[in-house]
């Protein structure tokens, strides 16, 4: 379901909202539609005054559900761009329900720059979307993605599988029983794919009610699929009702006890990404001549369709609008895309800044004194790049162009190097045989940051076993790890592990103020004695 949080409604850099009726304001000069699932409607009324851009599905809708019409509705055609006070928007298939768009918003900035905003409304991403779209070869700065799905245990099948599963199971029941009713859920619009699809694969009709068949009429379908549509209940094979819970015991009492039913066995089925499980089994709810199965057909992206889309489109900034109702849940989802994203503009993240040097040999180290060594090893470091200088990462607070930390800011992107005392050291302490299992057995690493982090960062991150300090002025310049000779997935590795000690850090801070905070209300036994977390704390 859409967030419903009013900052995340706001195009960034425009006077425009999408989705986001219930949030009206002076301020905003336009208002989108993506589609008419009833998640993105909230707040549409038959008086609602302001302008409303839409497909030309969605504005048929809006007329059959709301009677808003022309002018007050403007009608976006797909892929054919409108310069609207200043902005070009362009409206591109989102493969969702009927009408579903995705909308590409080009914001001029200074000196002739262009800022790309691309909101995907509810979305099943395919590669295709891109290739027959604007969206070929762009990057875009901004993603506002929908992120249903953005959970790695989300792996749907394609639709098309989904729908094979279904007519398998259709013709399994009718192989036992020949009198036997098929019942495929859908929304007020979304599914048709799933039921229409299956009835051409069987070769039957599909009954709808009055209402429902007047409806589809408005959604631009196959005239093939359309034609399968009949009034006569007894005629259709299939029936199409609304999505509901499972209940084998009603489904019986409905369409098979009736005096005079032709039919003997009746099966449901719930066409949703929810009833997806690992195992790659359907969900079957059975009670005497009633069944219920769950079909894992899904209208979003699965995790793996959502991590093509980031990938494909390299955006600067992602705004998640699904799960998103806190600051703290949208970065976590952010969170999960990073590696895909183009972080070069963000200079708040490690991983924009380790860079490839030389390292220094080990006789140059053993000739030096400790001291000597440290102020080398610092000097080296500021030459490339690795003592870095802080530069803080703007996060706008308003409700119009601010994201309120959905975007490409991390969690740790409040961490900064200051110049004069940032030293990142990579240790490596693993054997030949340790090195040969790195994935199960990181090598130790250490950040030494006694000025940014102060003293207490820096006693957390010491080692647990310290060398002798002849072995350590001895191997002093091999600390300083050589990327050069590493390969692409070490330097990831030895990155993450370094992400992975600056949580540590902050968690480390955290417990330290929070057991302050206890000490302050109550004192402590041995209060003068040094307080010490672990990892967990």
């Amino acid at each position: 379901m859409a967030t419903q949080v009013e900052h995340i409604k706001w195009v960034p850099g425009t006077t425009f909202i999408v989705d986001g009726f219930a949030f009206p304001s002076p301020r905003c000069t336009a208002y989108f539609l993506t589609h008419c699932h009833s998640d993105h409607t909230i707040g549409l009324r038959r008086d609602f005054a302001s302008t409303i851009y839409c497909s030309p599905v969605s504005a048929r809708l809006l007329a059959h559900d709301w009677g808003l019409r022309a002018p007050q509705v403007q009608v976006l055609q797909l892929g054919q761009p409108l310069l609207l006070q200043g902005v070009t928007v362009t409206a591109i298939d989102a493969n969702h329900c009927p009408g579903a768009v995705m909308l590409l918003f080009e914001v001029p900035g200074a000196e002739g720059s262009v800022t790309r905003i691309l909101h995907t409304g509810d979305c099943r991403w395919q590669d295709a979307l891109r290739s027959g779209s604007c969206l070929a070869r762009m990057r875009v700065d901004t993603l506002m993605l929908d992120t249903t799905y953005a959970h790695p245990k989300h792996t749907h099948p394609p639709q098309e599988e989904a729908i094979r599963m279904m007519v398998e199971v259709m013709r399994s029941e009718l192989a036992e029983e020949p009198a036997c009713l098929f019942v495929v859920g859908s929304y007020h619009i979304g599914k048709e794919r799933a039921y229409l699809g299956a009835a051409q694969a069987l070769g039957c009709k599909v009954y709808a009610d009055a209402a429902k068949r007047r409806l589809l009429q408005l959604l631009d379908l196959p005239q093939e699929q359309l034609a399968l549509l009949t009034d006569d209940p007894s005629a259709a094979r299939l029936h199409v009702a609304h999505m509901a819970p499972p209940d084998p015991g009603r489904l019986a009492a409905a369409y098979v006890d009736k005096p005079g039913s032709p039919w003997q066995r009746v099966v449901a089925f719930r066409p949703t990404g929810w009833t997806f499980n690992k195992s790659g089994k359907l969900q079957v709810w059975r009670e005497g001549a009633a069944a219920v199965v769950g079909v894992p057909y899904s209208e979003h992206s699965s995790w793996d369709e959502l991590r093509q889309c980031v990938a494909a489109l390299r955006p600067s900034k992602l705004i998640p609008t699904v799960n998103a109702g806190s600051k703290a849940k949208s970065a976590a989802l952010v969170e999960r895309f990073v590696d895909l994203m183009d972080l070069s503009s963000n200079r708040g993240r490690l991983d924009m800044f380790l860079v490839r040097r030389p390292a220094a040999s080990s006789s140059q180290g053993a000739q030096l004194g400790q001291e000597q060594q440290q102020q080398a090893a610092h000097e080296q470091d500021q030459q490339h790049g690795l003592v870095l200088e802080a530069c803080p990462v703007e996060r706008q607070s308003s409700s119009v162009g601010g994201c309120e930390g959905a975007c490409s800011c991390s969690p740790y992107s409040d961490t900064v190097f200051a110049q004069s005392g940032a030293q990142l050291q990579l240790q490596q302490t693993a054997s030949g045989e340790q090195q040969a299992d790195a994935a199960s057995t990181p090598r130790e690493m250490s950040l030494s940051v006694s000025t940014a982090f102060g003293d207490e960062g820096q006693k957390q991150q010491q080692p647990q076993q310290q060398q002798p300090q002849q072995q350590q002025q001895q191997d002093a310049a091999e600390q300083h790890i050589d990327l050069a000779g590493v390969d692409l997935a070490e330097q990831q590795r030895l990155l993450d592990e370094a992400q992975r000690l600056l949580r540590l850090k902050r968690s480390w801070a955290a417990a330290r103020a929070a057991g302050r905070g206890k000490a302050s209300a109550q004192p402590a036994k041995g209060a003068g004695r040094r307080r010490t977390f672990s990892k967990g704390s």
